[in-house]
């Protein structure tokens, strides 16, 4: 960011300098994780912020922890952080939100969050399979048995998620690590499966999470599970314990959760009707849903969101008063 500094006399050092912010001239430096549903969000936001307040607009590529720790700084390298997941990052926004005073999340949810495992419709109807315990009945699993080993398949996250730990711990205890193959893989791979057995209408059971585009290209359901309880949702990290898998007890549904925009706390003086876009920017989770399903269709994220922005005024004026 330039800012006009006017000093009273020659000797800076020896009188007092007032910074007066130039909105005009500031770069706002949205960060970008690596998942779609983030690139989307800063994207649209971006070109609201370019097109409303004739600023500009940087895209940094950087992890959840690369750009918490770079708003931390509070310099201007990234400002925003566009999609974070409440409870799943709690543990990084409570240290920089709460701790250090350094990051602000946005009051408004972006959207409702919920993790669990889904079919399609076609499947439910088939076979009359609405809750997750039923996977634990070999019979049941045999129906996703896709390589003739007695074992049904199902995705349960990708390497490095925080979430595909917790899932291993929930696949022993609802019992189903006992009659299914836990896939760990990539999310796009995961994903090509559930389209392979969709062309073909076969079964096919997998992770999911809302907002995700397979909602409305498949028909996705969630499996039916008891409510989330701190007593049946006992998780316990590796960094906390080397027996963490054994620690744990998990037999009930996920804490229904929230994506969040967090950005520094230095915008509230340097661009301050940024940060009430950034409040008021609730998109809602069929909304993202349907971009995401846009860009799996081959659309471009810069072209996506700058064609939204554009043909949506009414919605950008909403989230800019």
């Amino acid at each position: 960011m330039t800012n006009k500094l006017i000093a009273g006399c020659l000797g800076v050092s020896l009188c007092a300098v007032t910074v007066v912010p130039a909105q005009a001239d500031t770069t706002i430096s949205i960060g970008q994780p690596s998942w779609q549903h983030a690139q989307i969000i800063a994207h649209v936001l971006g070109n609201i912020i370019e097109d409303e307040f004739g600023l500009s607009v940087d895209y940094v590529t950087g992890s959840t922890a690369v750009i918490f720790a770079a708003m931390d700084r509070g310099d201007g390298e990234i400002d925003v952080h566009p999609d974070l997941w409440i409870p799943a990052a709690a543990g990084i926004a409570t240290e920089y939100v709460e701790d250090k005073k350094t990051v602000l999340v946005a009051e408004g949810p972006t959207s409702v969050s919920r993790i669990g495992y889904c079919i399609p419709q076609y499947v439910a109807d088939e076979f009359g399979i609405s809750s997750l315990d039923q996977l634990a009945d070999p019979t049941v699993a045999q129906l996703f048995d896709t390589d003739g080993d007695g074992k049904g398949e199902i995705w349960i996250g990708s390497n490095g998620w925080t979430t595909t730990l917790v899932e291993q711990v929930r696949a022993r205890d609802y019992g189903f690590d006992q009659t299914f193959e836990l896939l760990v893989m990539e999310e796009e791979i995961a994903w090509q499966r559930v389209n392979a057995a969709a062309v073909r209408q076969e079964p096919v059971v997998t992770n999911c999470n809302t907002p995700h585009w397979g909602f409305l290209a498949y028909d996705l359901l969630f499996l039916d599970e008891p409510p989330h309880d701190d007593e049946c949702f006992r998780s316990v990290t590796p960094n906390d314990a080397s027996d963490w898998f054994e620690q744990s007890r998990i037999d009930c549904a996920w804490e229904e959760g929230s994506t969040r925009l967090a950005y520094t706390t230095t915008l509230e003086d340097r661009a301050p009707d940024v940060v009430r876009l950034f409040e008021n920017f609730k998109p809602g989770a069929d909304l993202i849903s349907a971009w995401l399903l846009e860009l799996q269709q081959g659309k471009a994220v810069e072209d996506l969101a700058a064609e939204w922005v554009r043909d949506n005024r009414d919605t950008v004026n909403q989230w800019l008063n």
